[in-house]
């Protein structure tokens, strides 16, 4: 880090502000997922990016140990896993798969959206048993998927790191990601590394993507 004069931000230690000093920064999660990993189960995953000061990232990797799983990516490169290009199948599959942080389902609006998807959707298979890193993973290889948080005044919605190499992940794939507003998924916010004031939405499509936007835009 220092021959390279790069920053660090990891959830493991305080916010030291060389994200916003030096043009580029390492961003961690040594343990996404830690309740699945407490627990013994799969859900948890490693994840590190290097990210711009103007918060795109350019260098992402997240491994899945106990699947010995392992997805990389560079800018304008495409996405590779376990060291070989990953090509996303066309199953033909009309199952939604909806990605959520078991939090998620304590949202006063969880019922709503549910009935919202059922009603809009033939088939809808929801997933809440995984970090934020897996979630995104399930999304972007699944026929059909989505995970999104929407705004809130409390802090929330996941930080910098929960996000830092799933977004290029889904840039490098051609997908849907952005805010809950459809903007780009700013990773170096200078107030805070929290994503609850803009929220996040990934997802396979542009037609599920919409979807999500207008309920969202409705709450």
């Amino acid at each position: 880090i220092t021959a390279y004069d790069l920053g660090l931000l990891t959830e493991e230690l305080a916010d030291d502000h060389s994200r916003m000093e030096k043009a580029y920064f390492w961003c961690i999660d040594p343990m996404d997922g830690t309740l699945p990993f407490t627990e013994r189960r799969s859900g948890y995953a490693v994840s590190i990016a290097l990210i711009t000061q103007a918060g795109d990232p350019v260098l992402g990797v997240a491994c899945i140990p106990d699947l010995e799983e392992c997805y990389s990516a560079v800018k304008g490169s495409g996405l590779y896993f376990n060291d070989q290009p990953y090509v996303r199948g066309n199953s033909g599959d009309p199952t939604i798969h909806f990605y959520m942080d078991r939090s998620f389902l304590d949202e006063p609006y969880i019922h709503d959206i549910k009935q919202a998807f059922e009603s809009h959707y033939e088939q809808v298979e929801y997933h809440s048993t995984f970090g934020g890193v897996r979630n995104a993973i399930g999304v972007m290889t699944s026929g059909r998927g989505c995970y999104f948080k929407f705004p809130k005044k409390r802090k929330g919605c996941g930080s910098i790191w929960d996000y830092a190499a799933t977004r290029l992940f889904m840039e490098e794939l051609g997908l849907c990601v952005s805010t809950a507003s459809g903007d780009t998924l700013h990773l170096n916010r200078p107030s805070t590394t929290f994503m609850n004031e803009t929220g996040i939405l990934y997802a396979t499509d542009e037609e599920l993507e919409r979807f999500i936007r207008e309920f969202g835009g409705n709450l």
